[in-house]
């Protein structure tokens, strides 16, 4: 599918519903650094990716971009909750008729799907995470029963995404528990998609967050495409807006290629596209490195 055509399919709207669930999402407990001495530099060492590594954008940048299949990046259609749910219907259940009639729209381009629910929450008590984990999987089995021959998963369902466990060594044990009882979930999917947006300038901190991330994911044995992001996550207020430097953006790239199995870019949303970017600059080198000389001139 083509980049102006997935735009105007999901329109404005719906790109502001997916910056509306990132900035709501509940992955750090508070704004600031992990104390001195918090062992945020212990690595949890995911297993290495045994597929053919793949990936992906989902840029939603209103225009002027490029083609990326240019560089290799393959297109991941995203099915946002606008999509899934009528105008005025209550969403605390699946809208069938709803759910049914954005599948049939789909078009199989031979990338996975990716669905984006954010208001069914998996952690608390036990009652709630099982009737929200029964939600989900009516939605994706609807969306197979019409599509069977795609390839369907959740974003940033499958772990719970947890920035302080890892990075602090804290909790891990009960970090593990949730994602554990989130299995049921996980034979309802192909694929996972983990978010691992960036918080916080602590690179060294950030990798520890996206591999332990990682790391959870593969425990429900499908293949892992982490969701990356090349600006700051809005609810850190102080680099909200901001783009992560070029070399913490070839980082990111680099911890995915070596731990998972590709990667998925979003962003854009009321941004202009620069093609000097560094970040994007940074993409067009990891690319090139992964395809070898003759990708990029």
């Amino acid at each position: 599918m083509k980049r102006r055509q997935f735009l105007r399919q999901t329109g404005s709207g719906l790109a502001m519903n997916l910056l509306a669930g990132a900035c709501s999402d509940k992955a750090v407990s508070e704004n600031e650094e992990p104390a001195t001495g918090d062992n945020s530099s212990k690595q949890h060492a995911p297993q290495s990716s045994k597929q053919e590594f793949r990936p992906f954008e989902s840029l939603i940048f209103p225009s002027n971009m490029p083609d990326f299949t240019d560089v290799g990046l393959e297109h991941v259609k995203i099915v946002y909750a606008n999509e899934m749910w009528r105008q005025g219907v209550d969403m605390t259940e699946p809208d069938e008729i709803q759910v049914r009639a954005a599948a049939q729209k789909l078009v199989d381009i031979g990338t996975p799907i990716c669905l984006d629910i954010e208001h069914w929450s998996l952690t608390g008590s036990e009652e709630t995470v099982t009737a929200n984990i029964a939600r989900y999987i009516a939605v994706v089995d609807l969306m197979r029963d019409e599509r069977p021959e795609l390839d369907f998963g959740y974003y940033g369902t499958l772990p719970v995404r947890n920035y302080w466990a890892p990075v602090g060594n804290n909790g891990m044990d009960e970090w593990r528990k949730q994602n554990e009882r989130l299995m049921q979930l996980a034979d309802h999917v192909d694929v996972v998609f983990p978010s691992i947006y960036t918080f916080y300038e602590n690179q060294d901190g950030w990798e520890t967050y996206a591999k332990a991330n990682i790391e959870q994911a593969r425990m429900y044995n499908k293949p892992v495409y982490p969701f990356l992001w090349p600006e700051y996550h809005p609810s850190n207020a102080a680099l909200a807006g901001t783009d992560v430097t070029g070399d913490y953006w070839s980082r990111q790239l680099e911890v995915c290629k070596n731990f998972a199995d590709g990667l998925v870019i979003w962003g854009g949303w009321q941004r202009d596209w620069d093609d000097n970017a560094p970040w994007w600059q940074a993409t067009i080198e990891f690319m090139s490195r992964l395809a070898g000389p003759t990708l990029v001139e």
